[in-house]
């Protein structure tokens, strides 16, 4: 039987910066990942301009996307501000509150 020779991914967002600078956090290949201040997302941010309830990030076919909660500060990506859905790359940096977080899917 021939052995398949496809690297697995393992997508993470590493935060870069700030309090919460040096975690990283392995995303699941199936479902999403609630970010936001509140202990209760899968994501916590220990940053007072991150809202309870910030963005979400969900794989949707094997694309992961993020998505603002209608958060007071936005959220953005490579400098830019999100108002829907948007698909992201490894590297892209996403700006949440104060707190910067890099997707990587290496």
């Amino acid at each position: 039987m021939a052995k398949n020779n496809k690297k697995e991914s393992h997508p993470t967002v590493r935060a870069e910066g700030g309090r919460d600078e040096g975690k990283r956090w392995f995303l699941s290949e199936s479902g999403f990942h609630d970010i936001g201040r509140s202990s209760e997302n899968s994501i916590v941010l220990r940053d007072k301009t991150v809202s309870k309830r910030h963005a979400l990030l969900e794989n949707i076919d094997g694309i992961w996307f993020i998505s603002d909660l209608e958060s007071r500060h936005g959220t953005f990506v490579n400098g830019e501000q999100i108002d829907r859905k948007k698909g992201l790359f490894s590297g892209d940096k996403i700006r949440i509150g104060e707190s910067v977080l890099i997707y990587e899917d290496d």
